[in-house]
């Protein structure tokens, strides 16, 4: 039977194999997949790693939002707001 950390890992590289993820989110979303220590290992290896990054993530995140928003509205900050 695979111990924790091998089922963490096993789990965070199938989310990252769909998108990146920061840091924080990833741990957000692995949270009740395993203990925290276990949790914070698997993380540290996968940034050492570097198949975890939050620089990565949040270049990947501005691409995305300039071909949506255009590269002058993101530069101003601005972001029209969502409809409730």
């Amino acid at each position: 039977m695979p111990d924790a950390g091998h089922a963490l890992r096993v789990a965070a590289l199938r989310l990252l194999a769909r998108r990146e993820y920061s840091r924080a989110e990833l741990k957000a979303r692995l949270a009740a997949a395993g203990p925290q220590e276990e949790l914070d290992s698997v993380l540290d290896a996968l940034q050492a790693e570097r198949l975890l990054s939050d620089r990565r993530y949040a270049s990947e995140r501005v691409a995305a939002r300039a071909v949506r928003y255009g590269n002058a509205r993101l530069e101003a900050g601005v972001a029209p707001a969502r409809h409730q």
